[in-house]
């Protein structure tokens, strides 16, 4: 028995398994429409009244809102050009009055004042009164820090 004496049989087993799922699915397709259609017959009345009903909103909203722009047009007056004629307005209230002839006693610069021991003597710390190791750890410290830090 040769593969191509079995061909027609397989062929027809084939032909058959295709009709028989198209057949299936025409008819899902023709049962899936049916709800559909039947429900957009059975409430048409209610869905024509709702579009009805947004149709009437929309109209009040776009209503309303040319009504607002309107009304906000007719708030702004045009500028006159009576109420924007130049004034006169006196010198003395633009220019500073001329200063008197005296000046009163007033030290303009000061003498210089060298200081002394005695007048830094409050404001000063000795920086190595502890020792200089303070500062060296202190120092040593940040530096390792900013390192550490440092990628």
């Amino acid at each position: 028995m040769s593969i191509f004496s079995s061909l027609p049989d397989v062929l027809s087993r084939v032909k058959g398994t295709i009709q028989t799922v198209f057949s299936r699915t025409s008819s899902v397709k023709r049962s899936v429409g049916r709800p559909i259609g039947e429900f957009f017959r059975k409430y048409r009345n209610v869905l024509q009244l709702g579009a009805g009903v947004i149709a009437l909103f929309l109209l009040t909203l776009v209503t309303v809102s040319l009504i607002s722009v309107e009304s906000a047009k007719k708030r702004r007056l045009p500028i006159s050009v009576e109420e924007n004629k130049p004034s006169f307005v006196p010198s003395e209230d633009i220019f500073l009055m001329d200063e008197p002839d005296f000046l009163p006693d007033a030290l303009l610069e000061k003498q210089p004042k060298k200081w002394d021991a005695q007048d830094v003597r409050p404001f000063w710390t000795n920086p190595l009164e502890n020792g200089a190791f303070q500062w060296e750890d202190n120092i040593k410290n940040t530096v390792d820090e900013i390192m550490e830090k440092t990628p």
